[in-house]
């Protein structure tokens, strides 16, 4: 699989099983209190990622309100 390197920093920050705070993905861009461009790119990782992860067996899933979490796709 080959990640772009902001795709790879997003990758990083995600725990599998464990909801990870959009805070912490923001931080990946270096922004503390994020503008709508900002969630916006945020998004747009996420969703290339989820492609990219599609072929390894893994999703990411979305968390309303709180962030994101890493799981293993279900057979």
């Amino acid at each position: 699989m080959t990640l772009s390197p902001t795709e790879a920093r997003v990758y990083r920050q995600l725990r599998c099983g464990k909801v990870t705070r959009y805070s912490r993905l923001y931080a990946v861009w270096g922004v503390t209190e994020p503008q709508e461009s900002d969630k916006n790119t945020l998004r747009v990782t996420v969703c290339r990622l989820r492609a990219k992860l599609e072929d390894e067996g893994k999703t990411v899933l979305s968390v309303r309100g709180t962030g994101y979490m890493l799981t293993e796709a279900k057979a």
